[in-house]
């Protein structure tokens, strides 16, 4: 720290500058000028302190103008925020929509296969339902009908159910 010292007619001891300017900025204000830095102009410094009696009506409108700025980006924020949630909902279940498809198919086939199988083997009675298959992160299963030759895939991902009919 410094050494202090005496100023003649001016009851602050703290730094060489006048009493005005001590009532305008203070002198915790200059100590902390004075120790960060020490070459720069304190009379020049003290007259940007707003004084009360400047000001008028525009005293907050800073303050306001930041706080409202603030609020819209932050509701902005909240907006996008559950936009992109909407739109990465909407994409898993579009892709659990696909995928129960592709199950659904891939039942078809192997239940196709299986009666083709058994007609050459077993001379053309229905094999049954196929029972649900696990395939990937859903399952599949078939359900026959031999007397109106239907066949009926079911394609399950994620609560997420397809159903696709074949007649044969």
């Amino acid at each position: 720290m410094r050494a202090r010292s005496p100023a003649i007619g001016n009851p602050h001891t703290c730094c060489r500058l006048p009493q005005a300017a001590h009532a305008t900025v203070g002198c915790w204000a200059l100590r902390w000028l004075q120790r960060f830095c020490p070459v720069a102009d304190y009379v020049a410094l003290s007259r940007f302190r707003r004084d009360s009696s400047r000001c008028g009506d525009d005293c907050g409108i800073v303050l306001i103008t930041t706080v409202i700025i603030l609020l819209m980006l932050g509701t902005l924020g909240v907006a996008l925020t559950g936009l992109v949630y909407n739109r990465l909902l909407s994409v898993s279940t579009e892709l659990d929509r696909l995928q129960s498809a592709y199950l659904a198919e891939a039942g078809l086939a192997r239940g196709l296969y299986e009666i083709a199988k058994s007609r050459n083997v077993f001379g053309g009675s229905g094999i049954g339902d196929i029972p649900p298959t696990g395939f990937g992160s859903g399952y599949f299963l078939v359900q026959q009908d031999p007397k109106s030759r239907t066949l009926l895939g079911v394609g399950v991902s994620r609560d997420v159910r397809r159903v696709i009919a074949n007649k044969y």
